[in-house]
């Protein structure tokens, strides 16, 4: 009777396994639509992210979540993890219909942040599709500028017919672009791009084939017209001229709403005296942080933490490389006297001189 228990036992216990690991490939279906990241095929973070929820499910049904000194460490040092791990947590308070604390959140976002570690990219020369409808006369501007911008990087520019796209081109081809903010453009596959290219297009793709090569490539997404002060100011006030600023200046759409969505889902406070708000899903293919400086610091969140920095960060829809960007941002947390410094001159030449110190600091260590 003992070992025909233990049996029971056991096969149950491999049964809500399986369960689990079934429920994280669906969470992890939703994480690369959402990030562009993709996880699915990896094995061993779905097994460890099961064996990780089977104890957590119990922590939250008996108020025993974990407390973790980490926390801070983890939130500046990961955090695109983290963020991730956030995303992978909201998902599990909707099952739990308890929400998983930050302690805990910061425990899935080391997972997270390791897979992300053995995410290899291409090398090579890159082949892009080009998904459009239009006739081959009206995408013979984009073809030359690819063509032109990226001679040495690219190999092949086709264009192809929404309709007639395979299956097997996604394997064929490296980068996809659409000029149509059409099915391709939502569901993840094709970054957009415009018909007659400028140099926002040019930076988005450029971005898409290089990811960030030096400082420089940092700091050419933080734009003066989406740098201001202000002496005082609440969260609301803050992040709407954040948004209304970029999205006077890139012509784009439900930048607001998405932010608010990602608010409601956990804190954007991520280090000392700095927030960093962003989308729940990005709004288009730009690539871009919007900055407030205040004199006053603002009460951010629910745990009253303050900040006087708030980076409004868009990662650009469909551009896997532009993730990056969180990696780098981490290097501008670790400087604890930037904020105070900033705070002193907050203008947008010292915000840029600060930030290119602290990534140099942080890159040489």
């Amino acid at each position: 009777l003992i070992f025909k228990g233990q049996g029971n036992k056991q096969r149950f216990r491999h049964k809500s396994l399986l369960k689990w690991i079934n429920l994280s490939q669906k969470h992890l279906h939703r994480l690369k639509k959402t990030f562009g990241v993709d996880f699915t095929d990896n094995i061993n973070l779905r097994i460890t992210l099961a064996l990780h929820c089977m104890s957590l499910q119990i922590r939250i049904k008996y108020d025993m979540q974990m407390k973790n000194d980490m926390l801070d460490y983890i939130r500046e040092t990961f955090p695109m993890g983290y963020d991730i791990g956030t995303y992978f947590a909201f998902l599990l308070s909707q099952r739990y219909g308890k929400k998983v604390s930050d302690d805990e959140t910061a425990l899935l976002a080391v997972h997270f942040y390791s897979s992300l570690m053995e995410l290899n990219s291409s090398v090579g020369k890159i082949k892009i599709l080009v998904i459009s409808s239009l006739k081959n006369s009206m995408t013979l501007l984009l073809k030359q500028s690819l063509l032109r911008w990226f001679s040495d990087r690219v190999s092949t520019v086709d264009f192809c017919n929404p309709m007639d796209v395979t299956e097997d081109m996604l394997d064929e081809y490296d980068i996809f672009l659409t000029t149509e903010k059409d099915e391709f453009f939502e569901k993840g596959l094709a970054m957009y791009v415009n018909a007659f290219p400028n140099q926002h297009d040019y930076a988005n793709i450029k971005l898409n084939l290089d990811g960030f090569k030096d400082i420089e490539d940092i700091a050419s997404i933080f734009y003066p017209e989406l740098f201001y002060q202000v002496k005082s100011s609440t969260k609301k006030e803050v992040l709407q001229g954040l948004c209304d600023r970029a999205t006077k200046y890139f012509e784009i759409e439900d930048l607001h709403s998405q932010v608010q969505q990602r608010e409601e889902i956990g804190s954007t406070y991520f280090s000392k005296q700095i927030a960093v708000p962003h989308p729940m899903y990005a709004v288009s293919s730009d690539t871009f942080v919007s900055v407030c400086v205040s004199k006053q610091p603002i009460v951010w969140d629910e745990e009253d933490n303050q900040v006087n920095l708030i980076m409004l960060m868009h990662i650009g829809k469909n551009n896997t490389q532009a993730f990056q960007l969180w990696d780098y941002i981490s290097k501008i947390f670790a400087d604890k006297t930037l904020v105070e410094k900033l705070v002193e001159d907050p203008s947008y030449d010292k915000f840029i001189a600060l930030m290119k110190e602290a990534l140099e600091s942080g890159l040489n260590q």
